[in-house]
């Protein structure tokens, strides 16, 4: 059942191919370069986690983490400058309550110790 269902179904697409392929032409090399575009998007951010993650120790968290999330806001498409200012450092300041304050736990202070 399994691989004559999905037989059927190839079948189907390349019929509905065959009677449209301009459209579907288009629709298919649209969606890859999305694709592409988003493939790009995810190594940027893959990468920019690896540098967060080697610059926490000498930099310390409370510096590198208000440029980690504005970066990464960046990346996904915020362009405001309004937010891309204002919510890292609010985020810096709930990390810093919520890790330093309240449960004590010592963080990397790196240029800060």
């Amino acid at each position: 059942m399994y691989p004559r269902g999905i037989l059927l179904f190839i079948a189907v697409l390349a019929v509905f191919l065959f009677f449209n392929p301009q459209n579907q032409i288009k629709l298919v090399i649209s969606n890859l370069q999305r694709g592409l575009k988003s493939y790009a998007k995810v190594v940027i951010i893959i990468l920019t986690i690896g540098v967060f993650i080697a610059l926490i120790e000498p930099a310390g968290i409370y510096t590198v983490l208000p440029l980690f999330s504005g970066g990464i806001m960046y990346i996904l498409g915020v362009r405001e400058v309004k937010k891309l200012s204002l919510i890292p450092v609010f985020l810096t300041v709930i990390v810093y309550l919520i890790f330093t304050i309240v449960l004590k736990v010592p963080v990397p202070m790196g240029i800060f110790d």
